[in-house]
Formats: C-alpha cells, structure tokens, sequence
C-alpha cells in the first residue's frame, strides 16, 4: 500500500514528460525552422517593418533604397503618397501615435508605416504630437502631422490561410493526442488497481453476505497487497470465532440434553410411584423446571444453526400482505383484540415464506405478551420499500433498553417487572430481517400508547 503513492508519483511525471517530450519532437518535424506558423511570420514582419522605416529616415532617396533592398523572405516593399490612400480619422490617428496599419486584402496582409519626408522622422512615437505647440487642438495637429508626412512605408506577404488552417489542424490534433495518450497510459497504469479493488469489493460482499470461506487470491503485482493480506487474516479471525461460538453453543446444548433427559427420566418414574400431596407439589415444580430448561436448550440450538440454514435458503418473490393476514388469524382467537390495516393490498417482496412466517410469529407473540387488550397490525407501500406496523396498548419500551432490545439473552419487563422469556425471540427476528435486507426499529405507538415495532423490506421489482 505504501508504493500505491509512490507508483502514482512516478507513472505521472513520467507520462507526462515522455509525452511532453513525444510531441515536441513531432511538432518540430511537422513546423520545421524554415516554415515559421502564421503568427510568427507576422511578428518578423512587424519587426522588420519597424528597423526599415527607421533606417528610411535617415535616407534621402527612400525610393532607390527600396529597389536596391533585397530580402528572402518574399516580402514586397514600396513607398507610396499619402494622398494616394483614403484612410478614416481613427486609422490616420493610430499611424499618427507609431503604430503601423495593418490591413488585409484578398490576397496579401500590408502594413503601414507613417514616414516623415519634411523633418527625416518616422513617426514611432505619441510625443510627435507635442511638436506642433502652435496647433489649437489634437485633430489640428494630427492634420498638419500628416500633411507633413506625405509618403508611406508598405510592407506585404502573401496570405498564406491554407498554411495557417493547416498549422491550426496540427495544433489540435497534437493536443488532442496528448490528453487522449495520456488517458490511455493512465488508465493502462489503473487498470490493475481497479481490477484488484474489484475483487476485494466482491469478496467483501460476499463474506458480508454469509459465506466466511471468502477469501481474496493474492497477487504479487496487487498494489493494495497489503490491504488483502488483512482482509484475508480478518476473514480467517471472523470465520474461527464463529465456528467456535457455534460450537461452544452446539456442545453446551447437546450436554444439557443428557442430563436434563435423565432427570426427566427419573420425573416420570416418580410419577408413578406413591408420593403424598407435598412431594407431588415439589415434583410438579421440578417438572416445571425442567420443560424451562429443555425450551431454553432447544432455542439456544435453533439460534446458533439460524445462520448456515440461512446461508443456504433463496429468496423468491412473495406477498407479504397474504402471510401477514393468516399469522393474525391464527392468534384472532386469544383474549385480545386485533386490527388490521392495509392487509387486502398486494405488497411483493423477495423473501423465504417459512422464516418469514417465524419472524411474525415472534413478534405477534411478544405484542400478544406485552398488551393490555389491543394490538394493531398494518402494511403500506412507497416507491421503495413495505413498512409493516405492529403496536399494542402494553407499557412500551424504555427508550434505554431499545439500542439492545434485539441482542440476544435481552428481555423487556412487565410493569411488576418480571422478565418475560429467554430474550432470543426478538434476536431471532432481527437476524432473519438483516438477512432479508430489512430494517427493524421500536418506538412509542402514537395510536395504542405501548410499543411500535416498525419493520422495512425493500419492494420486489
């Protein structure tokens, strides 16, 4: 894990400069030195431009300079009048301040260079301006500047929008090569690491799902080795501990069956025999003992096996609302009254109907042990999931108890505050709602006034 950083580092300077580097190389083959880009080319003009009209002012014959001027660069120089050319008042005032004109034809790009044939000056300067103290304002001096400067310098090449469109292309191309290499090699360099973390998002899942005998394949180019290695030696710590805990449960349950079989035994046998109406009084006591303690045994077995049997149990799709309404008819008949809510409207979800039925009759069972007089049963629907409702009119849950009213061995209290049961019965509901992917909450039942156990399954699609 601690070369992932180091890795990332060094995959990145190393793209980067080695394509850098790349395209540079391939940008000088394709422009080479003797074929400058468009804008260069205007660059050089200008500069060119500018030492030309310079030199021409200290020239008396400006024309036979120009002839005898030659250059390589296919530049085409001539000096023309001024009142050979109508210009605007704003382009007059830009050659006034030394800036050339540029304009383009059909044809060729010119620039302009004001010359100053009275005084041998360029104009190359706005102080130019201040030379005519006499004028009695700037449009005056600009007219007199220009009046004076009655010659031209003009500079023009070829335009060249085939050469420039094609040097455009070059550009966008190489920069859409860059990026589009540079994406690629990264993602050649992230293949592996996503493929890695992949595999541990798979095992993880799975091993959440049940199956402690997950382990991820190690691999000697992993650059989150480190990371499976833990997962692997946590998998392994989980797995153990859970065998243990199940068969510490297992064996602890199959030794009290012997003995409890035994005094059981011995139970009947006294039964039989002639006891006055005092020892029948103890006996049936010890037989009340032992049925306690034989329910006891036999829960403690169907909850260390609830998770293998779990494991290989598929869910299908079934209508929560049918199962539901035949768990409350069967426990109609008892001395308190039920309601019902919602339970006519199909409500499907992916589920096991048997376990389904057991994490009912769990909770249907502690409702019917807990409440006065009245229990109320519903079902509703949204766009995502089934809530069912149970409540009843008993005492409710205190709110400290409900974190670890689902934990197994802990049990709510009567008013008189005698435990009620062994405690598994609501440890056994919340195990097959997680297994359901359900949700499972108690609160205060605003319409009974005692406890609302509030359960949430996802809705089949």
């Amino acid at each position: 894990m601690r070369s992932l950083p180091l890795s990332l580092l060094g995959a990145v300077l190393s793209i980067s400069l080695g394509l850098g580097w790349l395209f540079d190389t391939l940008y000088s083959r394709l422009n080479p030195e003797g074929e400058p880009d468009p804008e260069t080319n205007l660059a050089l003009l200008q500069d060119i431009g500018a030492s030309l009209a310079t030199s021409l002012a200290q020239v008396d014959d400006k024309t036979a300079f120009v002839q005898a001027w030659e250059n390589n660069l296919n530049i085409e120089v001539e000096i023309i009048a001024l009142e050979d050319i109508a210009l605007p008042d704003s382009m007059s005032s830009q050659l006034q301040t030394g800036k050339p004109l540029m304009l383009e034809r059909e044809a060729k790009i010119a620039l302009y260079y004001l010359l100053n044939t009275k005084e041998g000056l360029l104009k190359t300067d706005e102080s130019l301006l201040k030379t005519k103290q006499s004028a009695s304002s700037e449009a005056n001096s600009i007219n007199e500047l220009l009046h004076d400067a009655s010659q031209l310098l003009v500079l023009s090449v070829p335009r060249s929008s085939g050469q420039q469109h094609s040097h455009h292309q070059i550009r966008w191309w190489l920069t859409f090569g860059f990026y589009f290499c540079l994406l690629l090699l990264l993602t050649f360099w992230l293949y592996p690491l996503i493929s890695r973390l992949r595999i541990l998002r798979r095992s993880a899942m799975a091993f959440g799902r049940g199956d402690l005998h997950e382990r991820i394949p190690l691999s000697g180019l992993s650059y989150i080795r480190d990371i499976e290695r833990e997962f692997n030696r946590m998998a392994q710590q989980i797995e153990a501990l859970i065998s243990d805990v199940k068969l510490l449960s297992s064996a602890v349950s199959h030794d009290l069956r012997t003995p409890i079989a035994k005094i059981r035994l011995g139970i009947d046998l006294l039964e039989e025999a002639s006891l006055d109406e005092k020892q029948r009084k103890y006996l049936a006591r010890m037989s009340s003992q032992v049925d306690d303690m034989t329910d006891l045994v036999e829960n403690l077995l169907r909850y260390a096996r609830l998770d293998q049997v779990l494991l290989d149990v598929q869910l299908q799709p079934l209508d929560l609302s049918t199962i539901v309404k035949d768990a409350v008819q069967k426990y109609c008949g008892n001395s308190k009254q039920w309601f019902d809510r919602g339970l006519d409207k199909s409500c499907m979800i992916l589920g096991e109907k048997r376990y389904l039925k057991m994490l009912l009759t769990n909770l249907f069972e502690n409702a019917a042990a807990y409440a006065e007089s009245k229990i109320q049963v519903s079902i509703s629907t949204d766009e995502k999931v089934v809530t069912l409702l149970i409540e009843d009119d008993g005492p409710g849950v205190e709110e400290a108890l409900r974190e670890t009213l689902f934990k197994p061995f802990v049990r709510g209290e009567y008013k008189s505050g005698k435990p009620k049961g062994y405690g598994l019965g609501l440890a056994f509901v919340k195990r097959v709602a997680d297994w359901h992917d359900a949700t499972i909450s108690v609160s205060d039942s605003p319409a009974l006034g005692g406890a609302l156990f509030l359960i949430q399954f996802p809705l089949s699609r």
